[in-house]
């Protein structure tokens, strides 16, 4: 396994695109894929073609968060930043494809929803809003231990590009997988 914060600070399109030629070869099917990279400045997808979402972890707190947790009125920009984002490669993304990511980043969304991270397991849309429904708890003054979450803006801002990339590009799931 590749350690996550080399791969988040070298990630670029000669990566996503390495990640995806693994991936392709891995898998038991030959359904359409699209592969989604949450780096710390920018988040990559491979659809057909390398898109880049001009947001990642970092750089969404950055721009919206001043506060931990995040306020609602903080967490309402960030969503709007992220949504322009996602609505602006929306028509680039294959139609009827299958999410996958290898970025296990998404592994504490995992434990927050009682999935052990494996080297490679699912998580439905219905769960990650289940995590980002916890956060909203937080925010509004929930103990983050009580919710199961980590107490990390980075957490939140990765949170929300993955639920707004699913619930805008219409995946009802995300396979987290080890390359």
């Amino acid at each position: 396994m590749n350690d996550s914060s080399s791969v988040i600070s070298t990630f670029d399109d000669a990566a996503i695109q390495q990640q995806f030629i693994q991936l392709s070869h891995s898998l038991k099917h030959n359904l359409p894929i699209t592969l989604l990279h949450i780096g710390q400045e920018k988040t990559w997808v491979l659809s057909g073609s390398v898109q880049r979402l001009n947001i990642g972890a970092t750089s969404l707190v950055d721009a919206c968060f001043f506060h931990q947790p995040p306020t609602a009125g903080e967490m309402e920009r960030a969503i709007m930043l992220v949504e322009d984002e996602v609505i602006r490669i929306s028509n680039q993304i294959t139609a009827d494809s299958q999410l996958y990511t290898a970025d296990r980043t998404l592994d504490d969304i995992a434990r927050a929803v009682g999935i052990a991270p494996q080297p490679e397991y699912r998580l439905s849309l219905e769960e990650v809003e289940r995590v980002f429904d916890s956060l909203a708890a937080v925010m509004s003054g929930r103990s983050a231990a009580w919710e199961g979450i980590p107490e990390d803006n980075v957490f939140s801002a990765s949170l929300l590009i993955l639920r707004e990339f699913m619930h805008h590009l219409g995946f009802s799931a995300i396979t987290v997988v080890e390359l």
